[in-house]
This record gives C-alpha cells, structure tokens and sequence, in this order.
C-alpha cells in the first residue's frame, strides 16, 4: 500500500506539472537572511517640502513673565499646512519688549515643552515647532503696511500621530496687521517615517 501512495504521488508531480516551467524555489522559501535584514534595519524617513499659511491672534499676555520688560505672549489661530491640511496652532513665546534693553528689544523665543507650539491636524495629531532666536522688527521701512514682521527660522521637533518622531527646519515670512492679527507664511521642510 505504501509502495502504491508513493507510485501515485510521483505520477501526479509529474504530470499535475504539465509543460509550464518548474516554480523558482525564492518564491516558495523566503531568504531567512532577508527577514534578519529588515528586522535590523534603521528605521526609514522621507524627507518633504513644507509649507504652511495661518494667521495667529494674540490670546494672553503675561507681563515680566520672562523677566523685566520680557512678556510671555500666547497666540492661536487657524489655517492650511502640507501634511495638516486644516489646521489650528498656539505659540506661547518670551518676548523682549524691555526699552532699556535696547540690543534684545524684538527678540522671542518659544518656551520649552511641546505644548508651547504646534500645529494641530483637524484629527488631533500634533506636529511640534519651536523657534529659538527671533527677532521682530518694528520698522516701517522694512515692514511697509504692517506694524511688525519677522524672518526667522523654525524647527520641527517631534509631535503625536503620524507626526511621531518628526523633524524639520525652514523660514518664518510673517508679519502682524495694525489690528494686531499676524499673518504666517512658512516654508521649509520636514522629515516623517513613510506612510505618515
């Protein structure tokens, strides 16, 4: 009997087979060294161009909250950024309005925490931002029509969501209305894992 199931089992193969070239063994068998590979590799990122427009509104002022004639300023506002979407943001920042400091008078700088910027995606993921050195500027010579604007770089430091582990960099184009309403034109890049 056992002679018999051998006997049928060579026939089938060889005639189940038919014409058609025989299946390469790489399809069938995966490479074990392959899965050991994948499993050690570094973690892929995609670099991207970002970009985003928004405007903010002042929302808190703390005077000396950063020291003598340095208010900490809180801003939130609305609007449109590659990967975001629609999006909403809050920027809480030291910022140096000290006439007797007259070399650091316009500079800011966000507070630590991610909480003290970010832009919000309408799903609830955060990508974090900080700016570290900036300076508004106060001239109508360079500002024209606005009574303020800066150009300063940015870094994206991280955030929650698809925005895990983020990082970026790129330049602030803003610039505040005599209504006090800034408008925000930011340009750069950010750095997300695929899929994000």
């Amino acid at each position: 009997m056992r002679r018999l199931s051998f006997t049928l089992v060579a026939v089938g193969l060889a005639f189940g087979c038919g014409t058609e070239a025989p299946m390469s063994p790489d399809v069938v068998t995966p490479d074990p060294a392959a899965f050991a590979r994948s499993a050690n590799a570094p973690d892929v990122t995609v670099t991207k161009p970002f970009k985003a427009r928004f405007y903010t509104e002042e929302v808190d002022l703390v005077p000396d909250g950063c020291g003598e004639g340095i208010v900490i300023n809180t801003q939130e506002g609305k609007g449109t950024a590659t990967h975001l979407g629609l999006m909403t943001t809050k920027m809480v920042f030291c910022f140096n309005l000290n006439p007797e400091d007259p070399d650091n008078f316009g500079r800011y700088s966000f507070l630590p925490g991610p909480e003290n910027g970010y832009f919000m995606a309408a799903n609830g993921d955060k990508l974090w931002l900080t700016v570290n050195d900036g300076l508004v500027i106060f001239d109508p010579a360079v500002c024209g029509e606005y009574i303020a604007c800066f150009h300063d770089p940015f870094l994206l430091t991280g955030g929650t969501g698809r925005f895990e582990g983020a990082t970026g960099e790129g330049w602030i184009d803003s610039r505040t209305r005599p209504d006090g309403r800034t408008e925000h034109h930011w340009t750069g890049t950010v750095t997300l894992r695929p899929g994000s």
